[in-house]
């Protein structure tokens, strides 16, 4: 089962995020770096992890579309 955590991304904002091989993601289609975009079965989510992600992060405006 997949644990969000609330944290606050670069911008200082809070974020909901899962933890992945120690890497906090908040945004499951950006890279670890933000520059690159990439498919959320990357980082091992399911589509259920990603639809929750981003629900959580619409509550706080923040969206993880690229």
């Amino acid at each position: 089962m997949t644990q969000f955590y609330l944290s606050t991304n670069c911008n200082n904002e809070p974020v909901y995020c899962v933890s992945v091989n120690g890497v906090s993601v908040y945004n499951p289609n950006m890279s670890e770096c933000g520059r690159f975009a990439v498919e959320p079965s990357y980082y091992g989510l399911t589509d259920l992890d990603v639809q929750a992600l981003a629900y959580l992060n619409k509550i706080n405006n923040y969206n993880t579309e690229v």
